[in-house]
């Protein structure tokens, strides 16, 4: 063991001297010792400086791509791409130059409760609010898993406590409960697939209802019409709502209630409007079914004052 330990030594590794510190070397696979007789003031000078090297290497890493990226652009990508020294795999690279990029040293804070993780997290978030964000977790010491669920918790849609209160009967949502651990139960007996996938999605659904609010309902609703989802009918194909639930989100949503008749709003300033669906011919004029849409969302001009949305089609 000795033997091969001392033979691996004598290996030619690439390697960087610390500031001051004479007595050994940073390799790539560890120290290289010059001096083995290393007082005990400077092995503890060289662990201050290993210490924060450690810590500050991938935004260290990270900054040095993002000037090298500016400053010499397309040469800096390809000096990056065949320097293959540390072992480092690109894409980690690229994700330091995107966290460095994103949480600049400007709001970086030198606490020992702020890592790396933790900027990782903070870089995805809205750039007015990333200071406050690295503030609070030097102030708190939150881990990364408390910090992605402080950052969940102040992004939930806000619910007016008056609004949520019996939203769903409590008997109803106890027994969603019982019937939640009831299917669980099965589940875990079931071998049959097509089975269980059932299982799974009643078991979704359920703890769809469970946690049903205001708030969280208008959001589901608002993110299927998002994807052209323009009915209650077809936004209840994806959401465990009634029809009846999803038209009053669409008024919420629009502003007014849908037109029935010609000179009816179609929309009141919300960044949504009802639309005719179908198509209006000669044989089907009058009152159509209505959908929401967003006012960017692609549509055909037609001739019909109360519909003009909708094209027309001759039929010969």
């Amino acid at each position: 063991m000795n033997a091969v330990l001392r033979e691996a030594a004598k290996e030619d590794t690439a390697s960087v001297h610390l500031n001051g510190v004479d007595w050994c070397e940073v390799t790539s696979i560890g120290l290289k010792i010059n001096r083995p007789n290393a007082s005990l003031e400077e092995m503890q000078e060289t662990l201050d400086q290993l210490m924060i090297a450690h810590k500050g290497s991938p935004l260290a890493l990270g900054d040095i791509m993002c000037k090298g990226e500016k400053r010499h652009g397309d040469k800096w990508a390809q000096a990056v791409d065949v320097n293959k020294k540390t072992g480092i795999k690109i894409k980690t690279l690229l994700e330091y130059r995107r966290v460095s990029e994103h949480v600049p040293i400007s709001i970086r804070m030198e606490s020992q409760n702020v890592e790396w993780s933790h900027y990782q997290i903070i870089a995805g978030q809205p750039e007015e609010l990333r200071k406050k964000w690295v503030q609070l977790v030097a102030e708190h010491g939150w881990s990364p898993p408390q910090l992605r669920k402080e950052i969940s918790e102040i992004n939930r849609p806000s619910v007016n406590p008056e609004d949520d209160k019996n939203y769903l009967d409590p008997h109803y949502k106890q027994l969603l409960l019982d019937y939640i651990a009831s299917s669980y139960s099965f589940l875990n007996r079931c071998t049959y697939e097509p089975f269980k996938r059932e299982i799974e999605r009643t078991i979704k659904a359920a703890r769809f209802q469970y946690n049903r609010a205001p708030a969280t309902d208008r959001e589901e609703v608002k993110a299927q019409v998002d994807k052209m989802c323009t009915t209650p009918e077809e936004v209840a194909e994806e959401v465990p709502l009634s029809e009846q639930e999803i038209e009053a989100f669409f008024i919420q949503l629009v502003g007014c209630p849908p037109p029935r008749n010609p000179t009816d709003p179609t929309e009141a300033g919300s960044p949504y409007e009802w639309r005719t669906i179908g198509v209006v011919t000669e044989m089907s004029k009058g009152l159509r079914n209505q959908g929401i849409f967003r006012k960017d969302a692609p549509h055909w001009e037609g001739s019909e004052t109360h519909n003009k949305y909708a094209p027309t089609v001759d039929w010969e």
